[in-house]
């Protein structure tokens, strides 16, 4: 089965740079309206704020939003294939000897596949993750298995 990335994670980092450059206006206009600064004054750190936190923040987005487009991972019998726009890449399963599920009052979060003390993957912002969740853990039945709950959740 494919897995691919949600589409509530690519709408979120679509919106991210209109957030910030809501933000960076009102902030500038509160500080007009208070008497602060002068209109041109501004006006022309709106347009150098906007330039260099929005327009870096976009484009990144754009090729984040590009790549995750074309993204999804499969779980064969002994490894995680990721699929990609040029690439493909494979996790060996049998190396992975334990699990830790990130959750949330939602569900899953994030699957993070660890062998010994160093990390393998870290799988999150997929569709159906809980889905992928039991799939991994059927496929490595020995595996130690923890789930931990985010403060915030």
């Amino acid at each position: 089965m494919k897995f691919t990335i949600s589409k509530e994670y690519i709408d979120k980092r679509r919106r991210s740079p209109l957030f910030v450059a809501c933000i960076i206006v009102v902030i500038t206009t509160s500080a007009y309206l208070l008497g602060d600064w002068t209109f041109s004054g501004v006006f022309t750190f709106t347009i150098l704020m906007l330039a260099f936190t929005v327009l870096p923040n976009w484009v990144g987005a754009k090729r984040h939003i590009e790549g995750a487009r074309n993204h999804y991972i499969e779980v064969c019998d002994s490894s995680i294939l990721s699929y990609g726009e040029g690439y493909k890449s494979e996790t060996e399963l049998g190396l992975v000897n334990s699990i830790v599920l990130n959750k949330n009052r939602s569900g899953i979060k994030s699957i993070i596949l660890k062998a010994d003390k160093r990390l393998i993957a870290r799988l999150e912002n997929y569709e159906n993750i809980d889905e992928l969740a039991n799939l991994i853990m059927e496929t490595i039945p020995n595996a130690k298995v923890t789930e931990k709950r985010w403060i915030h959740s």
